[in-house]
């Protein structure tokens, strides 16, 4: 069995603040940190890793290499990756409440609402 896995290649930005932020409140993030998301992505990597070939499909900006670096590290087929500088790569912004697991998520469409043909 192989797999052709279309789906998303998004930049997780997570803010580390002090409480869930409430409407018309603006406070301080503790930190922020960059991950490799989507759940094409971790799905892709999944599969690769649990032995089965996979092949991922999708459309990011070109900046963004470093999602289709962490597919080729899990030995994911990129040859259906498009690299394009006119697409935003998708991304998602959230804020988790520190050393707990409550969280918002605010999602922006990634490139692959782009890749319809």
């Amino acid at each position: 069995m192989k797999v052709l896995n279309f789906g998303s290649l998004n930049i997780d930005y997570v803010y580390d603040v002090a409480h869930i932020v409430v409407e018309g409140e603006t406070i301080p993030a503790v930190n922020r940190k960059i991950f490799c998301g989507g759940k094409g992505l971790n799905q892709s990597i999944a599969l690769s890793k649990a032995g089965v070939p996979t092949y991922h499909a999708g459309r990011i900006c070109n900046t963004d290499q470093f999602l289709v670096e962490m597919l080729q590290i899990a030995h994911v087929d990129i040859s259906n990756v498009i690299l394009d500088d006119s697409t935003p790569t998708g991304h998602a912004i959230k804020n988790a409440r520190w050393n707990e697991l409550h969280y918002r998520v605010w999602r922006c469409k990634p490139g692959n609402h782009k890749s319809t043909n």
